[in-house]
């Protein structure tokens, strides 16, 4: 930078510890990272054109970023000399493997690879100290990020080098660091033991900022993203005072309550949901998988996001089931009538909230993280098929209902037979703990319920005989208005005997025979007067009159 006027060069004065503040330490900070990524940029153009001249430009603004990152921990290192120190131990750690990262990776692109892998190792050693000694979940997250970017870099060096288990970082940082680290870091040993003290201070910190472990399968996941850890932060917030199981003795009391956390903890989850596909999606472009021993990808991470979601999705909609099944009826039963234990408009709104537990067991069958479950599938399939049946119950299709029992029975007698190769509930499945005796009381209502309708069906028989409804002729009957059915012959060649029909005794009639009338001719007139007024009047009208 140049101070004043024209192009001479003025050296900023040099600040006394005393006077320096939170700017000057940002104005380092910004000015090295400013630094880095136009390198990086420029580095990158040189990989893809092979132009000597961008790496030269390059190089220099790795050296600059190199210069200022010093230049920001002697300052700290001033600070923290002054007594009693101004900034932490953790701080001044912070500061150093920042330093030690950045030079590192200069002495790598510039192929000098031993100073380059003493330097990284010692970074690894500081942020490894660091995130022991984290006080919250998210800065073990930075911390553990930062590791993470490292560790390729440092199998790259240990490969030019020719070490013959280049692979195994965490080997070579446990044989080097602390060797390299007490060299390049000055007063390491102290620097480490504040480091541990302040650690110890911060342990017992605020309870809301750590995160609970996470287990899959007996392993620890170690949740690598500060991001993640923020959403995963507020799920764990939102699922205080949540039942554990789907199973539990639930008051009815209480369940619009639960429903409403329920809520909240779906909310979380889908933006955790959100963040981790991001992440997932960043991985798979930059194709950078972490290293290290149980690290489990930000795929995997998605994954166990996306089935935390459907577990608990599963376990609010039995809840809500488990809620409406318990409702009492409001109206009692007619006399002469079994008294009703569910009301029948409940049936179809648990059937919608059963078909949304197989849509989700179905979503979690396509996640990666999750083994098929046969036994769990057809139980919910079973329950689907039962509570289907009640709902033709009340619109008298008892053949419909009877059919839905028979296909229940069917899934149950799958799921009961699946129970052979399963082993006790894991905390995976705990939203929905299948047990084989919960499975037998189920078979045995949907056999009670099946007997239960074919006795009512028996009962209908069909219905009531006077119906509203227009129905059309049956085909025998319209037929015998077109053709002769000798009912007599075929009951003597079936050799019953017709009944006798007595005769019939009509009243007589008595008959009136009545004249023959002839018709008399009438007289024919004299045709003389005719004629001759005919001639008159044709005289008169000139003769045309009167003509045929």
């Amino acid at each position: 930078m140049t101070h004043g006027k024209g192009r001479e060069f003025k050296k900023l004065p040099v600040v006394p510890p005393e006077n320096l503040k939170d700017g000057h330490f940002q104005l380092y900070l910004f000015e090295s990272e400013r630094a880095y990524s136009f390198a990086q940029e420029l580095y990158e153009q040189f990989t893809k054109s092979d132009d000597t001249k961008t790496r030269n430009i390059a190089m220099g603004r790795f050296r600059r970023a190199v210069k200022w990152s010093g230049q920001f921990l002697s300052e700290s290192q001033a600070l923290h000399a002054i007594q009693p120190p101004r900034i932490s131990s953790i701080n001044l750690a912070e500061a150093v493997a920042y330093h030690l990262a950045i030079r590192g990776r200069f002495l790598r692109l510039q192929d000098e690879f031993q100073p380059g892998l003493e330097a990284l190792v010692a970074a690894r050693t500081v942020l490894d100290a660091l995130s022991k000694a984290a006080g919250s979940s998210r800065d073990y997250a930075i911390y553990v990020q930062f590791s993470d970017e490292i560790a390729p870099e440092i199998r790259h060096c240990a490969h030019e080098l020719g070490l013959a288990r280049a692979y195994d970082i965490d080997g070579i940082v446990a044989t080097l660091g602390s060797k390299v680290a007490s060299a390049l870091v000055k007063d390491y040993e102290q620097l480490l033991q504040g480091i541990q003290s302040e650690g110890a201070e911060r342990q017992g910190g605020d309870k809301a900022k750590q995160l609970q472990e996470i287990i899959w399968e007996g392993q620890p996941i170690p949740v690598r993203s500060p991001e993640l850890v923020d959403v995963l932060l507020r799920v764990q917030q939102a699922s205080e005072g949540l039942p554990t199981t789907g199973q539990a003795n639930i008051k009815p009391t209480q369940t619009r309550g639960l429903v409403t956390k329920f809520d909240g903890v779906l909310m979380a989850l889908s933006e955790a949901e959100d963040v981790a596909k991001k992440l997932a999606d960043a991985q798979k472009t930059t194709s950078n998988p972490p290293s290290g021993p149980g690290a489990r990808d930000a795929h995997f991470i998605s994954s166990f996001v996306t089935y935390q979601l459907l577990s608990r999705r599963t376990q609010r909609d039995l809840l809500l089931t488990e809620a409406l099944l318990t409702t009492p009826t409001p109206t009692p039963g007619k006399q002469g009538e079994a008294s009703q234990t569910v009301d029948y408009r409940v049936a179809p709104a648990v059937v919608k909230l059963l078909d949304t537990v197989l849509q989700s067991l179905n979503q979690m069958r396509s996640l990666s993280v999750v083994d098929e479950s046969a036994d769990l599938t057809m139980a919910i399939e079973g329950r689907l098929a039962f509570f289907l049946s009640k709902t033709y119950e009340p619109h008298n299709k008892y053949a419909e209902a009877v059919a839905l029992t028979q296909r229940a029975n069917l899934h149950l007698r799958e799921a009961h037979t699946n129970f052979a190769d399963t082993t006790e509930s894991t905390p995976e499945t705990a939203f929905y703990p299948l047990t084989l005796d919960s499975v037998k009381t189920l078979e045995q209502e949907v056999q009670n319920t099946e007997t239960d309708l074919k006795k009512r069906w028996f009962a209908y028989n069909g219905g009531k005989t006077a119906r509203n409804q227009h129905q059309k002729p049956v085909f025998f009957d319209i037929a015998l208005n077109y053709i002769e059915l000798p009912m007599e012959k075929l009951q003597e060649k079936a050799g019953v005997a017709p009944k006798a029909q007595p005769a019939k005794t009509s009243p007589a009639v008595e008959k009136r025979v009545l004249a023959e009338r002839k018709a008399e001719p009438e007289p024919e007139e004299p045709t003389s007067n005719a004629q001759t007024s005919q001639g008159m009047l044709g005289s008169l009208l000139g003769g045309w009159w009167g003509r045929k």
